[in-house]
């Protein structure tokens, strides 16, 4: 037999005690359950009746309470005053000014020279650019050698002025430099026969204060055979190739050219076209005094009129 110790309990039928916040919590309970601050009334003063006339009553209409007013009216925005359009600026780039050829490294206005009281250059008026060839024709005594010379500064005009790069070279400081920039050839070859024909160039070389131009420019004037032979042995043509090297070898920006082409055979002739060609490709003025025909690609022409001599006075019979 089962001991009434052993036997099983049975289970046990009581409702689970519920969450009691006293119980629980005990303190909190106590505090919550003393009484408010205030006097106990009726109504406290947040829950005193509404009068029936408020319009927060529940008996009332909010149409009761709202006051009448003007019905609403409709939003008018009141345009602005539109500025004046501001004028756009032009994309267009500023207008350059026109473009101004540049000043002639030569020029003679109203130029006139004299000889033994006579009028040899009257008014005469000429512009000259770098790379230009003038050609001087004329009758004989016409004034073409006058002309050279006066451009040289071996004449001054009676009348006028030459201008390079704009200054009269009459005067004293600009002539200096003036006279550095001229190559002059004339009739007068100015060889010394006693030296050779390299020594002939090289003196003029050394004198420039330039080195190693002789030889090339006395071959290429076909004298190459010929360099170390004396100055005397050659003929008129040779003394006159001989001048051209000279102006090769000295090489100045300006060339007074008097009668180039005489005693020059057609290959010399040649040559001096060759050589004036090349010095305008480099910038260089030539100026021609010739009776016969070189050609010269778009040069200028200048034909001097004849010269008649006046009358002698008796001012002239008395001098």
């Amino acid at each position: 037999m089962v001991s009434p110790a052993e036997r099983p309990k049975p289970p046990d039928t009581a409702q689970p005690t519920l969450f009691s916040p006293t119980s629980t919590f005990p303190r909190a309970a106590a505090a919550l359950s003393r009484t408010p601050p205030w006097p106990a009334r009726a109504n406290p003063p947040h829950r005193q009746p509404l009068p029936s006339h408020s319009c927060l009553h529940p008996s009332s209409t909010r149409s009761a309470c709202v006051p009448e007013q003007d019905p609403p009216v409709p939003f008018r925005r009141t345009p602005r005053a539109t500025p004046p359009p501001t004028p756009r600026a032009s994309h267009r780039p500023p207008e350059m000014p026109p473009l101004r050829p540049p000043p002639p490294r030569l020029a003679l206005h109203a130029v006139s020279c004299m000889r033994n009281a006579q009028t040899v250059l009257r008014d005469i008026n000429v512009s000259v650019h770098d790379g230009t060839a003038l050609v001087l024709t004329g009758a004989n005594g016409s004034g073409k050698t006058t002309f050279l010379r006066m451009l040289a500064g071996f004449s001054r005009p009676s009348a006028g002025e030459i201008l390079w790069n704009g200054h009269d070279v009459t005067s004293p400081g600009v002539f200096q430099q003036y006279k550095l920039q001229l190559n002059w050839m004339s009739l007068k070859d100015a060889v010394k026969e006693k030296l050779t024909v390299l020594e002939n160039v090289q003196w003029f070389e050394l004198l420039e204060g330039k080195y190693g131009r002789s030889a090339p420019a006395i071959e290429l004037m076909g004298l190459g055979r010929l360099m170390n032979d004396k100055a005397r042995m050659l003929s008129m043509g040779q003394r006159k190739r001989l001048q051209l090297a000279r102006l090769l070898a000295i090489d100045r920006p300006i060339w007074l050219l008097d009668e180039p082409s005489v005693a020059l055979d057609s290959e010399g002739v040649k040559l001096l076209e060759y050589i004036i060609a090349e010095h305008r490709k480099k910038g260089g003025i030539v100026i021609v005094a010739t009776h016969l025909p070189i050609e010269i690609e778009d040069s200028m022409m200048l034909r001097l009129p004849q010269r008649f001599p006046r009358r002698k006075t008796l001012v002239d019979l008395v001098r």
